[in-house]
């Protein structure tokens, strides 16, 4: 048995860390802002998912962009801790989802208990172009002259992982 959990990674990603606060030094982000301390519960909840479909002796694949600091949260370094010290390994598969049908190159992140999620390899893409409406609003501030970039209303759209790429992993001989 395969179980997708795919963590909403709206409050993990880069594109958030304004609002957040979160970054690699501080993947549990600002505690004072609401949304973050939702999505630090859900990570809590999540963590406690990963625990119970380990000891299913199930396989899991928990899907992230690859902007994501999610696996860095304190939850997340401690359940990867304490399953290293039962004996469980945890993978890491970065791959271009555009590789796998896509409409955007989207690098995404696999993190597995089972070493096969390597068949998600992918070749790197070299500025892919994206099929459909830009997922990112670039601009100059006119004020401090940096440049930057915000969401844009299609954004959301390509949060979707392809249900092939479950197909293909469940086709494959699992022993954890």
């Amino acid at each position: 048995m395969v179980a997708l959990v795919a963590t909403e990674c709206s409050s993990f990603v880069h594109m958030n860390s304004g609002t957040s606060k979160r970054s690699q030094w501080m993947p549990d982000g600002d505690p004072t802002v609401c949304s973050v301390l939702r999505a630090n519960g859900l990570a809590a909840r999540t963590c406690c998912l990963l625990l119970l479909i380990n000891l299913l002796q199930m396989t899991f694949l928990l899907e992230q962009p690859g902007s994501s600091v999610l696996m860095l949260t304190c939850r997340m370094e401690w359940l990867i801790k304490t399953m290293k010290d039962f004996g469980i390994t945890t993978y890491r598969q970065a791959f271009w989802m555009a590789c796998w049908g896509h409409q955007n190159p989207k690098r995404t992140v696999l993190w597995s208990n089972n070493p096969a999620v390597v068949v998600f390899t992918t070749p790197k893409i070299a500025r892919t172009p994206i099929k459909g409406p830009p997922t990112v609003n670039r601009y100059v501030s006119k004020r401090s002259g940096k440049s930057g970039y915000s969401g844009s209303r299609y954004l959301k759209k390509t949060e979707h992982l392809d249900l092939n790429l479950l197909i293909v992993f469940s086709l494959i001989k699992i022993d954890v």
